[in-house]
C-alpha cells in the first residue's frame, strides 16, 4: 500500500459492501413479490432478469463512455444512481415502477462494479490477486448481511419497500463521505496509462480469454441462482420461516467471504487457476449431496460448501484475466462483466422455469450443473495454457 491514499480504498471497499447489501435482498423478498404482485413461481425470475438486464446494459454503456472521466468520477456517479434508486423503491407501489427501478439500479451497480475492479487492479500490480479477493470479500460480506438484515427488518416494518429506502439513506450518507474524503492517490505513469480506459477487443481472439469468459458465465449463473431461489426453495420445500430461509443464502455468502479471504492469502503462494480447479471440484460434490439428500441440514451444508470452496471464482477468474491482458485492464473488466451480467440474467430465469415446470429440486440440481460448466472451462483453459506455454512458470 506504499504511496497510496488508504482512506480512498477503505471508502471504496465500503461502497462495495453497501452495494452488495442493497442488491442481495431480492431473494429474501421473493415470496412478498409474488404475493403483492399476484405472480406464480415461474414468473418470479422477472425480477432478477430485469435487474441483470440493467447490469448488462451498464457494462455495454461503460465500454463507450469510460474514456471520458477517470475512475473516481465514475464511481461517484454510478454509486449516486444506485443510492437514489434504492431510495425511490420506497415509493414503488406498482410492478412496472419497481421493475424500472431495478433496471436503473442494475445499470448503475454493474458500471460501479466494473470501475471499482479496474481501479483496484490498476493500483495494485503486486499481489493483485490478494487485493481483488479482499474487495470481493467485502462484497460477500454485504451479500451475507443483506438477507439477514432484510429478514429481520421485515418483522418490524409494515412494507418491504421501506427496507430499500433505509439502505438508500445509508448509501447517500456514505456517498457524501466519499465525495469529501475519498481523494484518489497520485497516479504513476503506469497507473495513468491503465486508467485511460481505451478499449481493445482484440483480446477476444485469445482462446484462453474465451474459456475464462465462459467459466465466469456459468459460475455467475450458479451464484445468481443461489441468491434468487434458495430462500423460496427452503420455504416451500422444508416449510422454513422467512428468517430461517434467509439463513440459507446468508450461509452461502458468509462462507464465500471466508473462502475469498483464504484465497487472498493462497494466491501469494499458489496459481489462481489451480486454487480454482480444486475448489470447484469440492464444491460440486458437496453441493450435489445437499440437493440429493432431502434433509434441510444437508442443503445448508451444500450451500456452505459452494460458498467456501467455489465462492472465490469471480475474483480469481478476474485476476487471471488481468494477468493475461495486463496492458488493457479496462477492456478485461468490460468483457468479463458482460459475462457476469449475462450469467446472472440467464440462469436465474432458467432456474425459475425449471422450478415451475419440474419442481424445486430439479431447479436446485441445475444450479449444481452451473458449477460443473465452470470447472469444464477452467480445465480447458489450463489445457490451452499448457499447450501454448511448454515451460510453466513456478511461483
Amino acid at each position: 500500500m506504499k504511496n497510496k491514499n488508504t482512506a480512498y480504498f477503505i471508502l471504496i471497499y465500503g461502497l462495495f459492501f453497501t452495494y452488495a447489501v442493497g442488491t442481495s435482498i431480492l431473494g429474501t423478498f421473493m415470496v412478498d413479490f409474488l404475493n403483492d404482485f399476484g405472480m406464480d413461481v415461474s414468473g418470479g425470475g422477472i425480477f432478477t432478469v430485469l435487474y441483470n438486464t440493467g447490469c448488462l446494459a451498464g457494462v455495454i454503456v461503460s465500454a463507450f463512455v469510460l474514456k471520458y472521466f477517470q475512475n473516481r468520477t465514475w464511481i461517484f456517479i454510478t454509486y449516486a444512481v444506485f443510492a437514489l434508486g434504492m431510495l425511490a423503491v420506497s415509493w414503488a407501489d406498482t410492478l412496472t415502477f419497481f421493475l424500472i427501478l431495478l433496471l436503473l439500479i442494475g445499470i448503475a451497480t454493474k458500471f460501479l462494479d466494473l470501475t471499482v475492479n479496474t481501479e483496484i487492479a490498476a493500483y495494485h500490480d503486486e499481489q493483485k490477486g490478494f487485493y481483488i479477493n479482499l474487495l470481493h470479500g467485502c462484497f460477500g460480506a454485504g451479500s451475507f448481511a443483506g438477507p439477514l438484515l432484510a429478514a429481520k427488518l421485515l418483522t418490524v416494518l409494515p412494507r418491504w419497500q421501506m427496507i430499500y429506502g433505509y439502505i438508500g439513506a445509508v448509501s447517500v450518507a456514505l456517498l457524501v463521505l466519499f465525495l469529501f474524503k475519498g481523494k484518489a492517490p497520485v497516479r504513476t505513469a503506469a497507473i495513468w496509462a491503465q486508467n485511460q480506459n481505451c478499449m481493445n477487443f482484440g483480446i477476444l481472439k485469445k482462446p484462453v480469454i474465451i474459456y475464462l469468459l465462459l467459466a465466469m458465465f456459468f459460475y455467475c449463473g450458479h451464484q445468481g441462482g443461489i441468491s434468487t431461489w434458495v430462500p423460496l426453495y427452503l420455504q416451500y420445500q422444508y416449510d422454513a420461516g422467512t428468517f430461517t430461509a434467509s439463513m440459507g443464502s446468508s450461509l452461502f455468502w458468509v462462507c464465500l467471504v471466508i473462502g475469498r479471504l483464504v484465497c487472498a492469502r493462497l494466491t501469494i503462494r499458489f496459481m489462481e487457476e489451480h486454487i480454482l480447479t480444486v475448489g470447484l471440484a469440492l464444491a460440486i460434490v458437496l453441493h450435489l449431496a445437499g440437493v440429493l439428500i432431502p434433509v434441510m441440514a444437508f442443503a445448508m451444508i451444500g450451500y456452505a460448501a459452494a460458498g467456501l470452496f467455489a465462492g472465490a471464482a469471480i475474483p480469481l477468474i478476474l485476476t487471471i484475466g488481468y494477468k493475461e491482458c495486463a496492458d488493457c485492464q479496462s477492456t478485461v473488466s468490460v468483457v468479463f462483466f458482460v459475462s457476469i451480467s449475462m450469467g446472472h440474467t440467464v440462469f436465474p430465469w432458467v432456474m425459475g422455469l425449471i422450478c415451475g415446470t419440474f419442481g424445486l429440486t430439479w431447479g436446485m440440481a441445475s444450479n449444481v450443473l452451473c458449477l460443473v460448466g465452470t470447472l469444464v472451462f477452467i480445465i480447458l483453459f489450463l489445457k490451452t495454457k499448457r499447450t501454448a506455454v511448454p515451460v510453466k512458470e513456478i511461483r
